[in-house]
């Protein structure tokens, strides 16, 4: 029943300055271009520090890691109140996310190129893993949608890199599900359609959406639409369009400024029949993607945009 107190002394120890600089030893002696060295500190006070020991002794870093976490705590009421704090949890984690890359723009020397970079991403349940309004949510359209959004956030922000998710697990919220059956969830799906896109290898350029529809709910508001755009080396022009209204398809006037494209697109969609639906072994195709082609013409046109699906426009450069 005694207490008793013990205390003790550590360091100095070698600290991250010590680690770049031993990184970049091995840079030049195996004679390779570009170790890059990232800080695992993610948050806005990392840069701040970084600042303000500049002066004498730099800390010197190559891109800092975050991790844009939503963690839930509580239980649903319902689908539906599931669903809408996803979409404002995802809010809130763009915030943050916007809030350290202008700490990092801020801080740090235009000369160092320092980036921003996602190793981790997405929402954490904890203890609350087992929703009984919402029993197979973690691998649902709505998370789905999440995550896609998550992603244009980030090549938005120009991150360079971002990785996130469970390749295969014994559950149904992996990107590949089973065994003993293995087929892609939902997950893989948005992952499908965003790499039109991401693999194109474009840059995003300026985009902007007006008149957004916006979502009431009893547990908070949010507009409908979010979006992103980029243009290849090519000249090809990419949109890539989330719909988040869960009853109602948007239809919206697409008009590209400053870039001349063929009449015919192609347009991927993700889709399904509800934000609850989930890939299964014995419906694999519940939640897909769908190709088409569709003729927009040359001139400003109207697009549907399905309710609760990402849509990937891709429009050729007209030579």
């Amino acid at each position: 029943g005694s207490c008793v107190w013990a205390s003790y002394r550590s360091g100095p120890h070698d600290g991250f300055r010590t680690y770049y600089r031993a990184m970049q030893r091995v840079d030049a002696k195996i004679g390779r271009s570009n170790i890059e060295v990232c800080s695992a500190w993610g948050r806005p006070e990392w840069p701040a520090f970084t600042a303000r020991h500049r002066a004498g002794r730099a800390v010197r870093y190559d891109c800092l890691v975050t991790h844009p976490y939503r963690i839930l705590k509580h239980r649903w009421r319902s689908a539906e109140q599931a669903y809408t704090e996803h979409v404002r949890g995802e809010a809130m984690a763009h915030r943050q996310l916007l809030k350290l890359a202008q700490a990092v723009d801020s801080n740090t020397p235009r000369a160092w190129h320092t980036y921003l970079a996602a190793s981790e991403y997405g929402f954490i349940a904890g203890g609350f893993a087992k929703q009984p309004a919402f029993p197979d949510w973690r691998s649902s359209l709505m998370r789905t949608l999440y995550d896609v959004t998550q992603r244009i956030r980030f090549a938005d922000a120009g991150l360079p890199w971002a990785e996130g998710g469970m390749l295969l697990t014994g559950s149904d919220d992996g990107v590949i599900s089973g065994p003993p059956r293995y087929f892609y969830s939902a997950s893989a799906r948005g992952r499908q359609v965003t790499k039109q896109m991401l693999a194109a290898g474009g840059r995003t350029v300026r985009h902007y959406v007006s008149d957004n529809p916006q979502q009431r709910t009893r547990w908070g508001s949010y507009s409908a639409l979010v979006t992103t755009a980029s243009r290849t080396r090519k000249g090809d022009l990419y949109l890539l369009v989330v719909n988040r209204d869960p009853d109602d398809a948007v239809r919206a006037r697409v008009e590209p400024r400053h870039v001349r494209w063929r009449g015919r697109a192609t347009v991927w969609r993700l889709q399904g029949p509800s934000y609850r639906s989930v890939n299964t072994a014995a419906h694999p195709d519940r939640v897909r993607v769908v190709r088409t082609h569709q003729r927009v013409g040359r001139k400003p046109f109207r697009m549907r945009f399905e309710k609760h699906s990402v849509t990937v426009l891709k429009l050729r450069r007209s030579r």
